[in-house]
């Protein structure tokens, strides 16, 4: 049994918004990244990953959870919290559809912030975990 592509499903969700891709370098070449931003990135940019989940196990029917963590990270407060909260609204409660699955609850979770200092830069980052379910159609 193979795990649902979910990494594809978050980024084809979030490049469907044009709010989101217009605050991270436009439709052409948003900045939003899986796993790891490269290094220089532009910013504002958004890191998504798989944090946790997998199989759930509970019921013979195909049923997965994932954890993921969407991170903002920006030059300024500001900047870094309309593009975290863009997201935020645009992935809560709604459907991330994958082919061959029914994705019956997105939900977001853990919300934190924070601000790291490097070569005498600061770097806002904002970001959620989010909860995503789904079973096999």
């Amino acid at each position: 049994m193979n795990l649902p592509d979910v990494d594809y499903g978050i980024y084809q969700k979030l490049i469907a918004s044009a709010t989101i891709t217009t605050l991270v370098g436009g439709a052409v070449t948003p900045r939003i990244y899986n796993l790891q931003a490269p290094i220089q990135s532009a910013l504002p940019y958004i890191v998504f990953y798989h944090n946790a989940g997998g199989f759930d196990n509970l019921t013979p029917r195909g049923e997965y959870t994932f954890d993921y963590r969407v991170e903002c990270v920006a030059d300024s407060r500001q900047v870094c919290y309309t593009v975290a909260n863009a997201c935020a609204t645009h992935l809560h409660n709604n459907d991330i559809p994958l082919t061959g699955y029914s994705n019956y609850s997105t939900k977001i979770g853990q919300v934190y912030s924070f601000i790291e200092n490097d070569n005498g830069k600061q770097y806002w980052r904002k970001g959620f975990d989010i909860k995503i379910r789904y079973s096999i159609e």
